[in-house]
């Protein structure tokens, strides 16, 4: 049974369109029906200095998203990937017996509450999808969907899902292990203590050894 292999995430059209400018600011996070909401992808936008430690470089995603408002099939953009596009895409996989396939379509479900914006959540459709085995052109009509769902979750929580998880990476994972207690840390600090005071016997006798007997002066 020949074995398939999608060479490419679905963010990765961001990079065959042409990025369309956010006008409207998300400074309060509020927005009224009709809005549009900026979203960002991958990394072009002056960010906090934790954000650049992390690796933070946001650039403005090509799909126009207005608050409250469901897309179905909407075209972000149309691109004509020439033989050598073509053959790019499947330098990303082992060139032996696979299919390569290109996913064409976004599915954005979008979590708010009240005017604010909770949480997004982004996938590929696994029905829509460009067949590059070939090493023909071919034109791609790239699309999108969106669909709102009401929340509970308070927007002063909407990070509480994931703050854990950021703890626990990158240069914070080394902040925590300062304060991790090891497996058997009796037998450790026992030791330590026996240790420290063996090593404070032997450099003393050898400090007497150097300065030999003490003579008592009458």
């Amino acid at each position: 049974m020949e074995r398939i292999r999608a060479c490419l995430v679905a963010l990765a059209l961001a990079s065959l369109c042409c990025v369309a400018p956010v006008r409207s600011s998300a400074s309060d996070h509020r927005y009224k029906a009709g809005d549009e909401v900026p979203l960002y992808a991958n990394k072009e936008k002056k960010e906090v200095l934790g954000e650049v430690l992390n690796g933070g470089r946001l650039v403005s995603a090509p799909y126009k998203i207005d608050f409250l408002s469901e897309k179905d099939a909407e075209i972000a953009c149309k691109k004509k990937l020439t033989k050598e596009e073509v053959a790019k895409f499947r330098t990303a996989a082992d060139p032996s017996n696979y299919k390569y396939f290109l996913f064409k379509r976004l599915v954005f479900e979008i979590l708010y509450n009240k005017d604010r914006v909770i949480e997004i959540n982004v996938q590929s459709d696994p029905n829509a999808i460009v067949d590059l085995t070939g090493d023909e052109p071919i034109d791609v009509d790239f699309i999108y969907t969106v669909k709102w769902k009401e929340a509970d979750t308070p927007f002063e929580k909407r990070m509480e899902k994931t703050a854990d998880e950021e703890e626990e990476n990158g240069w914070k994972y080394i902040h925590g292990d300062v304060f991790r207690f090891p497996k058997h840390k009796s037998l450790l600090a026992a030791a330590l203590g026996s240790g420290t005071q063996l090593s404070t016997l032997t450099n003393f006798i050898f400090i007497l050894a150097l300065v030999g007997p003490l003579s008592i002066v009458n």
